[in-house]
């Protein structure tokens, strides 16, 4: 007999329970319907309970690591400033060493440049000592030129040949004079070598001297004192000065070292390369 659906609600009434606590009345949904929906639950608390400590595990790791990173670059500017610091320290005191060494070296050169100033006067000096020692052994001596010049020529042909020509071309008495000794002033044979004579006596060897300016004036023969080699480089350098002056028609002739024009005397300056006066009233 089939129901309508009225009838089919009604019939299913009595069987619905009245309480919807009530276990026996309704049981529910099948267990493992229920354990699955709890297990699922779960599973999806669970998961987001992970993920989340995850999230804040991984923030926590970015704090820590951020922290650290920090940490290692303030570290590192520390270290490098003290780095710098040292290194700069280190320049200032190698830069006071080495002040104090340019001093030191300054004080040594003064030190020595005034060693060196004290040895160059004593090396000057001595110069002028043993100048002057040569000029005393020359002073005695005449220098004669253009003399014929033998073959084989001896000291006394040398001597025989000078007292000749003290008789000849000075018209003085030779055989008055006395000789310490007389030779030639090289060996070369090229041409007459000038002849040296050491006079016994120095007044007999002025008045040749003196005969021998006026005497040989227009001759091809010659007579000078002997000198020093500095002394010889002076007068050479005077030389010119002479010249000009006589061609100024002043008054002038040397006088060993020194050159006396008009009566004012010279001498040679090295510095200047010029000549200049001798104040004799300063000395």
């Amino acid at each position: 007999m089939a129901f309508g659906r009225e009838q089919q609600q009604q019939v299913f009434v009595p069987f619905l329970p009245t309480k919807c606590g009530d276990a026996e009345l309704n049981p529910g949904p099948p267990k493992s319907a229920r354990q699955t929906k709890i297990t699922d639950i779960t599973s999806t608390r669970e998961l987001r309970s992970r993920s989340s400590s995850l999230d804040d595990a991984s923030n926590i790791d970015e704090s820590l690591d951020l922290a650290d990173v920090i940490r290692e670059i303030r570290d590192l500017k520390l270290d490098l400033k003290k780095q710098v610091y040292d290194r700069v320290d280190e320049l200032k005191e190698d830069v006071t060493n080495l002040r104090s060494e340019l001093k030191q070296n300054f004080q040594d050169c003064a030190r020595l440049a005034e060693e060196n100033r004290k040895l160059k006067d004593n090396v000057d000096n001595l110069t002028r000592e043993v100048d002057d020692i040569k000029a005393r052994m020359k002073r005695d001596n005449l220098i004669f030129y253009n003399i014929d010049q033998s073959p084989n020529e001896t000291w006394q042909d040398s001597e025989d040949k000078v007292k000749s020509f003290i008789s000849d071309q000075l018209d003085m008495d030779a055989e008055i004079i006395e000789f310490e000794r007389v030779h030639r002033l090289t060996n070369a044979r090229t041409r007459p070598q000038p002849l040296v004579a050491k006079f016994s006596r120095f007044k007999q060897r002025d008045q040749v001297l003196q005969k021998s300016r006026t005497a040989l004036k227009n001759s091809q023969f010659r007579v000078s004192e002997d000198f020093s080699p500095r002394v010889r480089d002076t007068r050479r350098k005077l030389g010119p000065f002479l010249k000009q002056a006589k061609d100024n028609g002043k008054r002038a002739f040397l006088n060993y070292d020194k050159l006396k024009i008009d009566g004012t005397v010279y001498v040679f300056d090295e510095a200047s390369k010029d000549i200049r006066a001798v104040d004799y009233n300063r000395r």
